[in-house]
């Protein structure tokens, strides 16, 4: 089942909601949205309420393979078909764009909503809220992990083997070999 606990001093169990199947990554804001989670057992995306009521679910075609970033109203994350998707917090598809793999880690979003998703082959990718690619990046490395945004807006991913940092328009600022013990 899940659980949402409320912000604040006032912290307690806002709702419960119980469902058999395997249940990851619940994403979601209890004040102003409903929760959004992928059932990655299900090929699933469903939506319950503040309150715990389901509201909606989706198949976006392949099971979803990350977490889901929340930003202008689109929910947007990875599935088993090598795409990045984006959802209308309604449950309508706003698009999908096809990458060189899937996506495990979460997608990023700028305040501009520039969506920052990494491939499992180690490309990184920079959509607009469109889902136009604005340019792309191949790390050469396997990449597992979520992109990051810092406030400068320069944007950090890491490899199995190295931490890059990028400027918004796509340049690489730095790349540090990681160590491993």
């Amino acid at each position: 089942g899940i659980a949402a606990i409320g912000p604040g001093r006032d912290a307690g169990r806002v709702y419960r909601f119980q469902h058999t199947e395997f249940v990851a990554d619940l994403v979601g804001k209890i004040e102003l949205a409903p929760a959004v989670y992928p059932e990655h057992a299900a090929s699933a995306v469903r939506a319950v309420s503040p309150s715990g009521h389901p509201l909606w679910a989706v198949n976006p075609g392949g099971k979803p393979t990350s977490g889901i970033a929340f930003q202008g109203g689109l929910l947007f994350f990875g599935t088993s078909k090598s795409e990045l998707a984006a959802y209308a917090t309604n449950g309508h598809m706003a698009w999908r764009r096809r990458v060189d793999s899937i996506v495990v880690g979460t997608p990023a979003v700028s305040p501009d909503g520039t969506v920052y998703a990494a491939s499992l082959r180690g490309t990184l990718y920079a959509l607009n809220p469109r889902g136009r690619i604005l340019w792309s990046y191949p790390t050469g490395d396997d990449v597992v992990f979520s992109p990051v945004v810092a406030r400068s807006g320069r944007i950090y991913v890491a490899s199995t083997r190295n931490l890059f940092a990028f400027e918004p328009g796509g340049q690489p600022a730095w790349i540090q070999k990681l160590s491993l013990p």
